[in-house]
């Protein structure tokens, strides 16, 4: 948040009182939040799967692709076509939905990595639950954190409409 922050307000850049694009927001908060979500899925991978540390690197490599992808893709469409709150309350009850929707998403690909690394549907599935709670917190963090100190996000809907960005 930290670097989103420091590249939208550098000088020269003439984006300091608009702030980033919807795509490069997405692209630096889908950073913050893969570095702490794939910390969390190596522990994850060591324990449930049994992972060995020689898998850790293919596993880290693969895992993150596959989930930095799902998430970009997830923001993007979400600051472009997700509804505007409404309300202070409009915000809560659209940052909830909008994390149940991508813990949809996020509960699939893990599932598919931990199923393609150990063949066992059952590891897979145990992964994966621990997984969805996990990353669920960091998650609901990353969104907290961009909301409260993230640059403003010109060009979604919810800028168009003069409401916050969504959590």
């Amino acid at each position: 948040m930290l670097l989103a922050a420091l590249l939208s307000a550098a000088p020269g850049s003439g984006r300091a009182q608009e702030g980033p694009s919807v795509w490069r927001y997405s692209f630096y908060k889908t950073l913050t939040y893969e570095i702490l979500a794939n910390s969390a899925d190596l522990l994850l991978y060591t324990t449930v799967l049994g992972g060995t540390a020689a898998g850790a690197a293919p596993f880290l490599v693969v895992n993150g692709l596959s989930a930095g992808s799902a998430y970009y893709v997830h923001e993007v469409a979400w600051n472009f076509f997700g509804p505007a709150p409404e309300t202070k309350t409009g915000v809560v009850e659209l940052g909830l939905v909008k994390t149940l929707t991508y813990r949809v998403v996020s509960t699939a690909q893990h599932m598919a990595v931990a199923y393609a690394f150990t063949g066992n549907a059952w590891a897979a599935a145990g992964y994966a639950v621990a997984t969805n709670l996990s990353d669920a917190v960091v998650y609901i963090a990353n969104e907290y954190g961009w909301d409260v100190y993230g640059p403003p996000l010109p060009g979604s809907r919810a800028a168009s409409t003069g409401a916050a960005p969504v959590p």
